[in-house]
């Protein structure tokens, strides 16, 4: 039979507890987290991202404004990768999203490798990114 053990549950205990005590954090790794003001598993829980992307709200390309950023779902066409000027080791690659008779224009810089040909035209996708302006 297992012996009871009293354990002190609460929350605000809990949340002291250091980042070493966490299987898989080494001496290396606390240390790491500490330079970055990483200490305790309150510090875990509120150590944000910089950005935050919500993908669950998509928008209808007609909805879009200069400066937002959204979710879009739609149809790729005229899929291009081709280098940019001046620095042919980086690629720009360009598509036209397709969405309920309504086309807008997409731009990756420097689009991963692993990425290519995995963007075909005819496939539907949700991206998300900053609408801007075309300058043309």
């Amino acid at each position: 039979m297992p012996a009871n053990i009293a354990v002190d549950t609460s929350s605000a205990t809990l949340l002291r507890t250091p980042v070493s005590s966490v299987t898989g954090v080494g001496p290396k790794r606390a240390a790491a987290l500490a330079e970055r003001g990483i200490e305790s598993l309150e510090d875990v829980l509120f150590n944000l991202p910089a950005r935050y992307q919500d993908w669950r709200d998509q928008r209808s390309i007609k909805e879009l404004k200069p400066g937002m950023n959204a979710a879009v779902s739609g149809v790729l066409a005229a899929v291009r990768d081709h280098p940019l000027r001046r620095n042919r080791w980086r690629r720009m690659f360009t598509a036209r999203l397709d969405a309920d008779g309504v086309s807008l224009d997409l731009v990756w810089f420097n689009l991963p490798g692993y990425m290519r040909g995995r963007l075909p035209e005819g496939k539907r996708v949700t991206v998300y990114g900053r609408v801007t302006e075309s300058p043309d």
